[in-house]
């Protein structure tokens, strides 16, 4: 069973995370939900990929495979978590949009373009994919850019908050750095800019690998098996 990516706010539906995939036991796909103590519950059968959960657990913005398409057709949908009601957004480009994550500052869905997703997760290959953002109530899409590569790579556990609303900390690849460097900031997903706060010279970790002490200015990061710790300056 696959679960699903981590998003910079996890939502989850009545206290159980959520996944999309097929369990072995039962050969039966579709979403379910767990909260890794109990056995987990199919929630809607059917095949869907790369869902998202609002922060509140009211809407799951996922794609969804309709059977008897050939070739292999997805549309994107929203469900309603309350009830489990479906609703189809509507897209003007031949492939639907990626559901990424919720963004809470803006209540709304990121999407991205499916061309070349795979290579946006890499960290050296630079990200030229369409990002909008979904409104869950009017099922309307707008485009809109910035930095994304944190919310992309957020795929083990959320970003870390910050103290200021809407901000989260993370750590990017210094561009063209060579050895390799680290650039620790803060995420600001209002406008979705990222705003280098310390470059770490010669060693390379991702936001996972970090923790941010606010208050008493210092960064903790693993790199190469060590645990560090910085002042922030």
């Amino acid at each position: 069973m696959e679960e699903r990516c981590a998003t910079p706010e996890t939502g989850s539906l009545a206290g159980a995370y959520i996944w999309r995939g097929e369990r072995e036991k039962d050969k039966r796909a579709g979403i379910w939900t767990g909260d890794g103590r109990r056995e987990p519950k199919l929630w809607i059968e059917g095949t869907y990929d790369s869902p998202a959960i609002s922060s509140d657990g009211e809407w799951i913005a996922v794609l969804k495979e309709f059977p008897g398409n050939t070739p292999r057709k997805e549309s994107l949908v929203l469900i309603h978590g309350k009830d489990r009601w479906e609703f189809p957004v509507e897209s003007s480009t031949p492939a639907p949009f990626v559901p990424i994550a919720w963004v809470p500052i803006h209540r709304k869905f990121l999407l991205r373009n499916q061309r070349y997703f795979s290579d946006a997760m890499s960290p050296n290959i630079n990200d030229d994919g369409v990002y909008r953002l979904l409104d869950p109530l009017s099922r309307e899409t707008a485009e809109v850019t910035g930095e994304f590569r944190p919310i992309l790579k957020a795929t083990n556990q959320p970003l870390q908050h910050s103290t200021a609303s809407g901000e989260y900390w993370a750590a990017l690849p210094a561009p063209d750095a060579e050895p390799p460097a680290t650039i620790v900031g803060r995420y600001v997903t209002a406008n979705f800019k990222f705003q280098p706060v310390l470059t770490i010279p010669d060693v390379s970790f991702s936001s996972h690998d970090m923790w941010i002490d606010e208050a008493a200015r210092t960064v903790t990061f693993v790199a190469n098996g060590d645990v560090l710790r910085l002042a922030l300056p």
